[in-house]
């Protein structure tokens, strides 16, 4: 059985989820470091971002 390759997150990619596009900042010890235009960066962690965020095409 085959395994879907989950791309990882790296430092200026963009991703979506439900509310928009951001960028990620860092990722750093588990932890990805986001930001949103115009807003300030916030945090998630690595499990919780991959189940929430998707990569923008």
């Amino acid at each position: 059985m085959s395994r879907i390759a989950i791309p990882e997150p790296v430092k200026g990619s963009r991703w979506n989820d439900e509310r928009g596009e951001v960028r990620v900042m860092a990722v750093v010890e588990g932890y990805v470091v986001l930001r949103r235009k115009g807003c300030a960066p916030f945090l998630r962690p690595l499990r919780v971002f991959v189940a929430q965020f998707r990569p923008a095409l």
